[in-house]
């Protein structure tokens, strides 16, 4: 009896290990005076990666975004949208095995973004001046002007 308890018990365990993968996520924040290496560092490991699957926005707006932007950040104007249409835009559109890349110039609310860890697992945001982002990922990345163009 005493078997049948212990493996029981374990088999719980186990099955509420497993369902809890991402209730210990969390958006991982990066801006200009902490940790931007590591967030330019992996963001250029996954675009060097084949068939890494990623999707990188940059939430500026749309006259910011045409004069300069990195080449595979995607543009979405948060002046013109909204956070929830965004997130939609994202669960509909990328599987929970893109890695999310962010962009985005100030935050108040550093919660903003949580509600994508209920389908990605990797959300990854950069929260600084545009030239700051520039200059720093200058030596690794290509700049832009224009419309965000997928080559489609």
């Amino acid at each position: 009896m005493k078997k049948i308890i212990l493996l029981l018990l374990i088999c719980l365990l186990f099955i509420s290990s497993g369902c809890n993968c991402n209730k210990n996520s969390e958006v991982k924040i990066y801006n200009d005076s902490t940790s931007w290496k590591e967030y330019l560092d992996d963001f250029y490991e996954t675009i060097n990666t084949e068939g890494a699957k990623y999707a990188a926005f940059d939430l500026r707006s749309k006259d910011s975004y045409e004069i300069e932007h990195l080449r595979h950040f995607q543009n979405y104007d948060l002046n013109k949208g909204n956070i929830e249409e965004f997130n939609s835009y994202l669960t509909n559109n990328y599987s929970s095995k893109y890695k999310i890349y962010i962009y985005i110039e100030s935050l108040d609310n550093l919660s903003f973004f949580d509600d994508l860890l209920n389908t990605y697992k990797d959300v990854y945001v950069y929260i600084g001046s545009y030239e700051s982002f520039r200059n720093l990922g200058d030596e690794l990345f290509v700049f832009d002007s224009g419309e965000y163009d997928c080559n489609c």
